[in-house]
């Protein structure tokens, strides 16, 4: 528990390579004031290379240049984003506390496969363990917490100053509907 008695975190999530820098992980070592980064998801783009890119095109590319699907992919991918200097230095300078989205496997991801996963890319339950295990390897969290039944959600306590419940929105999701079967909500006239 921080001695000063607050706690001060910053919050990241959606973190595209080629839509471009990381300047904000630069901005947040600056502070020079944080206990703990907040790491929402998104940590990595699975597109490939022109897949997803900033307004006006890639600021940068990925490597590899197609869609990552392997292990070897993953580790690549994953290893690429930690050359970014500003990433590199929040890493080093301040604790993380880590949950995944969807875009560290593949887009719209949910238990039993995803929007971007097609059949051409293999088994999505391949996929889905090559980029967990790339996922763990590179990140903040416990892999032996999700064995035997463990879990990626959690609960972090630092004693009557903070409780933070990390979520795991991916993992146990059902498929999205398609759009024509949901209704739009629809506000009741006055």
């Amino acid at each position: 528990m921080p001695a000063s008695g607050r706690w001060r975190t910053g919050v990241v999530s959606c973190s595209n390579w080629e839509a471009g820098y990381f300047a904000g992980y630069r901005h947040l070592v600056q502070r020079g004031d944080l206990d703990v980064v907040i790491e929402l998801g998104d940590y990595i783009y699975e597109y490939e290379r022109g897949g997803y890119t900033a307004k006006f095109g890639a600021i940068r590319h990925h490597e590899p240049p197609h869609e990552i699907v392997t292990l070897r992919d993953y580790r690549t991918r994953l290893a690429q984003y930690r050359t970014d200097p500003d990433l590199q230095s929040l890493h080093a300078h301040v604790p993380w506390i880590c949950t995944w989205d969807d875009h560290e496997l593949a887009n719209d991801a949910w238990e039993h496969g995803a929007e971007n996963h097609q059949p051409h890319e293999g088994n999505w339950g391949d996929r889905k363990a090559a980029g967990s295990q790339a996922y763990f390897e590179w990140m903040p969290i416990r892999p032996d917490s999700l064995r035997d039944g463990g879990f990626l959600y959690r609960r972090l306590r630092w004693g009557a100053l903070a409780e933070l419940s990390m979520l795991d929105l991916r993992s146990y999701r059902t498929e999205t509907p398609a759009a024509s079967t949901v209704t739009p909500w629809t506000r009741p006239a006055p």
